[in-house]
């Protein structure tokens, strides 16, 4: 058993899963994940009932355990909402350090279902944009969320999901690597900013991502 004094925090990493606020579905379908790139590409959100019944499925499949404030919150018939963490993090009480790329290529590759091959194309870029504002504005309402004072942020503008979230990468978010933010959150030194996150686009642009190169190279020969 831990001692009275014990500091308990959290860290998760690249695990928002997954972003709301997307601006083509309503402010009341907030929790609703980024429409799916085939919908987004042919001008039509994907449906919100469709991405409840994917919850429903995932909670049932993983035997999910829901926050119970989020369940208490929201009641029995919609605690479903509470698989998300745009949701949930809401009703988390630890103080929460969200490092997670802008561009999580697996919540984008996976369940946006943006093909590779389409990844460089003009849609491709555009769906990137989308998903990208979807994140920030997420993360935005987290940081902002009551209590929220000793939370924190990184997010790179990567095109990843967790490789480059490593203690000892070269990642950097405005010059400053994930240990470094992570230890002056957790040990309240106060070093660096509370919240580090890439302004630098609507695409992948920082120069520390683990596949920046790569990314930056075949943008170029298709730009």
């Amino acid at each position: 058993m831990l001692p009275a004094a014990a500091a308990v925090k959290a860290a998760p990493m690249s695990g928002w899963f997954w972003p709301g606020l997307s601006e083509d579905h309503s402010q009341a379908d907030g929790w609703c994940s980024p429409s799916k790139f085939p919908d987004y590409n042919a001008g039509r959100p994907t449906n919100c009932s469709m991405i409840e019944g994917n919850y429903r499925g995932l909670i049932g499949l993983y035997d999910a355990y829901p926050h119970p404030a989020c369940v208490a919150a929201l009641g029995a018939s919609s605690s479903w909402k509470c698989y998300t963490m745009h949701v949930s993090a809401q009703y988390i009480r630890t103080p929460l350090f969200i490092a997670e790329n802008r561009f999580d290529s697996v919540q984008i590759n996976g369940d946006g279902e943006l093909p590779p091959a389409q990844r460089d194309t003009a849609a491709g870029k555009a769906f990137l944009a989308y998903y990208g504002r979807a994140m920030n504005a997420s993360l935005q309402q987290f940081s902002q969320r009551e209590g929220g004072a000793s939370d924190a942020l990184f997010v790179p503008s990567c095109f990843e999901h967790c490789t480059d979230m490593g203690l000892s990468d070269k990642l950097q978010v405005n010059g400053v690597r994930l240990a470094e933010a992570l230890g002056s959150w957790f040990f309240e030194r106060g070093a660096v900013p509370r919240v580090l996150a890439d302004d630098c686009g609507d695409a992948p642009c920082n120069p520390t991502c683990a596949a920046f190169e790569s990314v930056a190279q075949t943008h170029a020969q298709t730009s």
